[in-house]
């Protein structure tokens, strides 16, 4: 059985998103693509700020991919998403079938 968590936080100048990944409802997508987990964590993401309102762009991310060997094609999606992070770190993540999470910020 998967951790409950929270999508994300809003305070009255900040949306703050934690762990956010390839999860749609209660339900792992994509098992085994990191491409197709990245273009739906992005999805998570802007689906989280267009329910908060917010129109601020992402900042102060921290990416974490599950397997090192990944760590290269999740820069180069970084980078392309957003042209920089705080950080991209290989580290457990909540999920067996998580190859990828993104935490950040945007201003509301």
């Amino acid at each position: 059985m998967s951790p409950p968590f929270s999508r994300a936080v809003m305070t009255p100048d900040l949306l703050i998103a934690s762990g956010t990944a390839s999860v749609v409802g209660e339900e792992t997508k994509h098992l085994g693509k990191l491409s197709l987990q990245w273009e739906e964590t992005m999805r998570n993401l802007e689906v989280l700020k267009s329910a908060a309102g917010v129109r601020g762009e992402w900042y102060g991310l921290q990416v974490y991919v599950r397997d090192e060997s990944d760590l290269e094609e999740v820069s180069a999606c970084v980078a392309a998403a957003f042209g920089s992070c705080e950080r991209v770190l290989q580290a457990p993540l909540c999920r067996d079938g998580l190859l990828v999470e993104v935490e950040g910020v945007a201003n509301v």
